[in-house]
């Protein structure tokens, strides 16, 4: 925790940063003419205004919002129903006695629910590393609707005291800004001011709006602050997925108070921007340009709340035709890009999203859409997809599966570009499920800490891709003439074949390590899906110069068992199922780390965004160096429950071009890599018909 002197520096910091752009809270003349005082339902107020008894014209005001009956709201402000409610008291009185939690990382305020907006217990910290995100994410008073549930389902003043106390404090201590500040300490990013404006302050002020605790000059005070929100979210809109939240928030606000007279340009404007911004963002495979599976889900979830805002308050007129449908095919492409246990992959800044409720929530306004019937059903009714593997060709992922089953295997294949946002250094990734169970993995990235191991989570160590001279992937950030972080235009596309027997798909990375592109990286992924189910990666690395360099395949596995022999690394859990990494070139270096980290580096970490935040695992690196055009061979082999590995042996001949993979029980993989780019493999399961695959060639 921070020391008194430490707070106190901090509040410093804060104040110096915030002198150029601080105002007061509005002042009662901006205020009123703020109001559309012509509105036949403001005519007392108005009456009382004109005769400058402003006293009363605020009591008149009061009076009007405690008892008006429109716009609707998703419930009856006016008529608390215990019913309808699920409180969570130990959660509220938590609150009540000053516990919050933000980023996961909770903190006790020593004076209760006296909370001071700007403090941030992970600055100066001997325990956690500083976010940022803390002190930003508590502006957005998450918490308030479980002090508002508690309100209506246990009828105890002191949740509607405690959140009285806070918006009071928040709207007197954070006067809108007279510019935008996104910085460090901020209570006014436009993100927060647009989610706040979307979620817990509308939910608050219908909840408590009818208690006696939101008094009279409560109620003016959280009026003034949603006008302040409004006109600064016109003012200081951004893009990408903050948009999504601004113009939200910004709709909202227009629809819960026709009384403002910017309203309807408020509405209007929140609605077009928000649709020109989808129109344009969401690429035409369905995924959003930031080319992250957890944004993508954000920006879904923003738009489709505005709609559902207007439609709630009558305001549907304000929305361009066509809005809602922009959304169809961005649902759709979670389903395709879905992992077995019906989960998205972590693709760049990630977190877990349920596939089924993504789906549940667009099938309303998609009811005919097959697709989304079966997956919102839990995969329980209707037919699955009449694909299995597929390209999205837009993002460029490639999602290769044996079926769509809880315990088929998948194979995520990430031939991106960088993306608009929250992106990681991480071209050619895999990620494998095997037999259901997430196994070679992507982190997310975890929380967004400035500390090393968040530098590792985004970077190309933590990702099953490639270093070359140890140096991770520098794919330059996204212009205005790149908006997507392409990278460099000579990258040939991506190809892709899929069949019942096998999947074939290639990707090339031609962009610098470190500082400068040393060696173009092409990798080839060859699904096996017929009578042994396995995967053969080759990464040729193609250096542009003469001199000798060192090229290391890295494999990151969510486990820490794990049994090495002079074949593989088999991961070792009991009772789930596993895989063995096998190096086929022979004199490859093999290295298997478990929580390493020395000054310079971090191996086998997985950064979650959920304590204990630091997850040990495993990672193996092949290493292979030397001058000239060079192959890492990899063989992969998902193992059901119980199952051994089985490998006797993997015998390299034509110069490293051609290996067998025989088995124990007599069974075979005879692989041909083509020069130039394809693979052949002939498959023999005892007692099973041979299987011959041509994959990115003809036979």
């Amino acid at each position: 925790m921070m020391s008194t002197i430490s707070a106190h520096s901090a509040w410093l910091v804060v104040v110096l940063c915030l002198l150029p752009y601080v105002l007061c809270v509005m002042p009662d003349a901006q205020f009123f003419s703020g109001l559309d005082l012509n509105l036949p339902q403001l005519a007392k107020v108005k009456t009382y205004y004109n005769a400058n008894n402003i006293p009363a014209a605020k009591d008149a005001l009061v009076t009007y919002y405690k008892t008006r009956t429109t716009p609707k709201w998703y419930f009856d402000p006016l008529h608390p129903n215990k019913s309808a409610v699920t409180p969570d008291k130990k959660g509220a009185d938590s609150l009540v006695m000053g516990n919050v939690e933000n980023v996961n990382i909770p903190y006790k305020f020593p004076n209760g629910s006296d909370y001071d907006w700007f403090f941030n217990p992970t600055y100066k910290s001997d325990k956690y590393p500083y976010d940022p995100e803390w002190q930003w994410q508590f502006n957005r008073m998450d918490p308030w609707p479980v002090l508002g549930a508690a309100w209506w389902g246990l009828s105890n003043d002191s949740y509607a005291e405690t959140w009285v106390k806070q918006m009071t404090s928040w709207v007197v201590g954070c006067p809108r800004p007279a510019q935008v500040n996104q910085s460090d300490w901020s209570a006014w990013r436009t993100i927060e001011a647009g989610i706040r404006m979307g979620g817990s302050w509308p939910d608050a002020w219908n909840r408590f709006l009818s208690s006696d605790a939101f008094s009279p000059d409560a109620v003016i005070l959280m009026l003034k602050g949603f006008m302040d929100h409004g006109d600064y979210l016109q003012t200081f809109h951004t893009s990408g997925n903050w948009l999504t939240m601004e113009m939200n928030g910004l709709f909202t606000v227009g629809a819960l108070f026709p009384e403002f007279s910017h309203a309807p340009s408020w509405r209007k404007f929140a609605a077009t921007q928000l649709f020109e911004e989808t129109r344009a963002d969401f690429l035409p495979d369905g995924m959003w340009y930031e080319l992250t599976t957890g944004y993508d889900q954000v920006s879904i979830g923003n738009t489709l709340a505005l709609w559902q805002v207007a439609s709630v308050t009558n305001c549907t007129g304000d929305v361009p035709e066509g809005y809602v449908g922009i959304l169809q095919n961005a649902y759709r492409y979670n389903v395709k890009l879905m992992c077995p246990n019906g989960q998205l992959p972590y693709v760049n800044d990630a977190w877990p999203v349920n596939v089924a409720g993504q789906c549940q929530q667009g099938l309303p306004y998609f009811p005919d859409d097959e697709l989304l019937q079966w997956c919102a059903s839990n995969r329980q009714k209707g037919a699955p997809p009449p694909f299995e593997s597929i390209w999205l060709n837009s993002s460029n992922y490639i999602a290769l599966r044996t079926g769509w089953g809880l315990e088929d295997t998948y194979m995520l294949f990430d031939v991106a570009p960088l993306g608009a946002r929250h992106f990681h250094q991480d071209k050619l990734n895999v990620i494998v499920d095997v037999f259901g169970r997430r196994l070679l993995y992507d982190s997310g990235g975890g929380p967004y800490e400035q500390s090393r191991y968040r530098d590792f989570a985004v970077d190309t160590p933590s990702h099953n891709t490639v270093l070359v001279d140890h140096q991770p992937q520098r794919r330059a950030g996204p212009t205005d003439a790149d908006p997507m972080g392409s990278g460099n235009p000579k990258t040939p596309r991506p190809t892709f074949q899929t069949s019942s027997e096998f999947d074939y798909a290639s990707g090339v990375y031609m962009d610098p390590y470190g500082t400068q592109a040393i060696a173009t990286h092409k990798r080839e992924v060859l699904f096996i899906k017929e009578n042994i189910v396995s995967f053969v990666i080759v990464d040729t690395l193609t250096p542009n110069d003469s001199k000798p360099h060192v090229y290391q395949a890295l494999w990151n596995l969510l486990t820490t068992e794990y049994a090495k022999t002079n074949l593989s690394v088999v991961t070792n859990d009991t009772g789930l199922p596993n895989m063995a990494v096998y190096p086929m070139v022979p004199g490859t270096g093999v290295q298997t780390y478990v929580a390493f980290e020395n000054a310079s580096s971090l191996y086998g970490w997985d950064v979650d965004r959920n304590p204990p935040f630091y997850i040990h695992a495993l990672e193996i690196v092949h290493e292979r160096s030397g001058a000239g055009e060079m192959q890492l061979v990899t063989f992969l082999l998902p193992l059901q429950k119980n199952q051994k590995a089985g490998v006797k042996s993997i015998v390299a001949s034509n110069e490293n071009q051609d290996y067998t993979i025989d088995f124990e029980d007599g069974s075979s993989i005879h692989v041909m890599l083509v020069p130039g780019g394809g693979i052949k493999a002939v498959v023999s399961k005892a007692g099973q018909v041979e299987v011959v695959m041509a994959a990115g060639v003809d036979i």
